[in-house]
């Protein structure tokens, strides 16, 4: 005789109250499934979104560099350029004892040298021009402490 509780599946049937109850279980883990599959199709887009935003960041600052480096080539090129067109000046005109010109003037021979450092810097007029006493300050080629100047002849 059939057990009206019993669905006939066989004679392992469970009662209709249990098959109800698994069947609102998977719609509802369906549920939860579609749930998590939308949000990571979400975050999948929100990360093919910031990598192409990336990329675009990217081919910007390397488009930026590749004309930041022709640029610089491009002065490199000016100033070889310059340098080769300009007229090179001899450090003492019809001297060849290799003297150093005043670096304040750039007219005259420096006579004038700091010590302890040495470095030849002014001519008579500029040294005599200096606002500060003989011997203090700083030598204005290598900015050493100035204890005492002296002529070199």
């Amino acid at each position: 005789m059939k057990d009206p509780d019993r669905f006939c599946c066989g004679p392992d049937c469970v009662p209709p109250s249990l098959h109800l109850r698994f069947a609102k279980k998977v719609l509802e883990d369906n549920k939860n499934l579609r749930a998590e599959n939308l949000k990571i199709k979400e975050e999948r887009d929100e990360a093919r979104s910031t990598f192409a935003t990336l990329d675009r960041l990217r081919a910007a600052e390397v488009a930026k560099r590749l004309e930041a480096d022709e640029r610089v080539a491009e002065l490199q090129q000016q100033l070889q350029q310059a340098l080769a067109q300009a007229p090179v000046r001899e450090l003492c005109p019809g001297c060849e004892q290799g003297h150093v010109m005043c670096m304040v003037c750039l007219d005259q021979l420096a006579v004038w040298a700091h010590l302890p450092c040495g470095h030849r810097t002014h001519c008579n007029g500029c040294y005599a021009a200096r606002p500060q006493p003989p011997g203090f300050g700083t030598c204005i080629h290598c900015r050493a402490v100035a204890l005492y100047d002296t002529r070199i002849f």
